[in-house]
């Protein structure tokens, strides 16, 4: 069975936070449901983030939210609107009722583009950074 994760970002603290984290901090072993309530009740605004269930290059668990750069693929899998940067493409990973977990576009504002995640099969993901701590990233 397949562990579902996720992550939240505390507005308020400006901290990511993991499921792991708040155990260790709140000095419980166990897991239970009741766990998971507190992780997402202990924070009076938070962002939550579910993992896609994928691995980047670094063998890191990919989040939503995250900051990716997608290298080393064939460029023909994409059209002549896309915007490259040496050979890469820096995208944030989101979710999208039409595609489900995607790579969402941000190297150019004048085409958006939702790739399903689960196909970028053919290049490399690493994670970069994250659309919370990693702003500077977003801006092109």
């Amino acid at each position: 069975m397949k562990m579902l994760k996720f992550r939240a970002w505390d507005v308020d603290y400006k901290e990511m936070v993991t499921l792991d984290n708040f155990i260790e901090k709140n000095g419980s072993e166990e897991f239970h449901n009741e766990n998971l309530s507190a992780f997402f009740q202990h924070f009076y605004r938070c962002e939550i983030m579910q993992s896609v269930g994928l691995k980047d290059k670094n063998q890191r668990d990919i989040y939503e939210g995250d900051i990716v750069l997608y290298s080393e693929f064939d460029e023909e899998d994409f059209d002549n609107r896309t915007e490259f940067i040496d050979n890469s493409i820096i995208d944030t990973v989101g979710y999208s009722e039409k595609v489900g977990y995607c790579l969402k576009n941000i190297s150019s504002s004048k085409y958006k583009y939702e790739h399903n995640i689960f196909k970028m099969t053919n290049g490399t993901i690493e994670i970069i950074g994250n659309i919370y701590e990693n702003k500077e990233l977003l801006e092109g």
